[in-house]
């Protein structure tokens, strides 16, 4: 039996029954539940550059891939009639949508739509705010909510004012350094035996991922000038997963953070993109960039607060996560595979059918 079909008939046998829950769009991604809460940072040995960085004192979900070019469709044509800005923008269609000199909009080609969208943070902050308040589509709902648009301001030293923070009583955000830091890298068990730690690389590695295609042995599309210009799908490499089964953390795009470099304002961003050729610099760990937040070319994922969206895409996450260890021994795989289901729904705490 394969390492999925043993996830799939545990899943059975245990009686899980899955439901949506919170609101409706939750269902259009697919979640890794991050458990573990009150994880402790990480050291100075793992995290040289950044110590301290990575504890996150509560459960959450994680989009498994960012933000993809045809769910950002739908919220560039929500926003259409709000937007003010004259002409061409690519800080607010990012990669693949086109918008020309007069403010006309084309959608994407049907071959684009599962790219990573790369939005400025300023418009990935709207996309946020638009979810939050349920996608009405009034002005003050792409403006408010999580992330006040009305502080993105810049200065004439070139600093920034943007209150980058999720607000208090946010369902939906874009990841904060330790809540990326920690469903990346953290593993409860890294060291067996239930000993916790930190992998360097986000692909639970300590050893940088390979570049290569998908499907012939490649981890990353970054690493190697071959695939520059080539461009690959969000999810394209199911075994180079996090220990909570996220995908995508190397190659692709960067990725946007809630969070600000102090003194500069300018937010923060993980993590190699395409082509990369310092990808085992910066798919490490204790790495990051700032950037400035009214660039596009960056691309984003999301957080929900537990109790959140149905526990099977989670446990999806956990069954992407099983096979990416086939090749060690069969009782580990299904000793890590079983544990990771535990550690999804922390000890299968389940009541009616969602992970508490």
């Amino acid at each position: 039996m394969s390492g999925l079909e043993r996830v799939v008939a545990f899943v059975i046998s245990a009686g899980i029954v899955c439901a949506a829950s919170g609101q409706s769009w939750q269902n259009d991604y697919t979640w890794c539940h991050v458990g573990s809460a009150g994880n402790r940072a990480a050291t100075a040995q793992e995290a040289p550059i950044m110590p301290g960085i990575g504890s996150v004192g509560y459960e959450f979900n994680m989009s498994q891939v960012p933000v993809t070019v045809g769910q950002y469709w739908e919220f560039v044509e929500a926003y259409l009639p709000h937007y003010e800005s004259p002409g061409a923008n690519f800080d607010f269609t990012g990669n693949w949508i086109h918008i020309d000199l007069q403010g006309n909009v084309f959608p994407p080609e049907q071959q684009w739509l599962n790219r990573p969208a790369t939005p400025s943070f300023e418009y990935a902050a709207r996309y946020v705010n638009w979810l939050h308040n349920g996608k009405v589509n009034e002005s003050w709902a792409f403006e408010s909510g999580v992330y006040d648009t009305s502080t993105f301001t810049g200065n004439s030293d070139g600093t920034y004012n943007h209150v980058a923070a999720p607000a208090a009583g946010a369902t939906v955000w874009i990841p904060t350094i330790d809540e990326w830091t920690k469903a990346f890298h953290y593993d409860p068990s890294k060291n067996g035996g239930g000993e916790e730690g930190y992998w360097l690389y986000p692909h639970s590695s300590d050893i940088a991922p390979i570049p290569g295609l998908p499907g012939e042995g490649g981890e990353t599309d970054a690493g190697s000038p071959d695939f520059l210009f080539l461009f690959q799908d969000v999810g394209s490499y199911p075994n180079a997963a996090s220990p909570w089964g996220l995908l995508d953390a190397s190659g692709g795009e960067r990725e946007w953070l809630s969070a600000s470099e102090l003194g500069s304002g300018r937010i923060l961003i993980p993590d190699s993109s395409r082509g990369n050729q310092s990808w085992e610099l910066t798919d490490r760990l204790d790495w990051v960039l700032s950037w400035p937040p009214q660039l596009g070319g960056t691309s984003f994922r999301l957080v929900t607060a537990v109790p959140g969206p149905s526990v099977l895409p989670a446990l999806w996450c956990v069954a992407v996560y099983s096979l990416r260890r086939q090749g060690r021994s069969n009782d580990t795989n299904e000793t890590l595979g079983f544990a990771r289901i535990d550690r999804c729904c922390d000890e299968r705490r389940i009541r009616g059918g969602q992970c508490l």
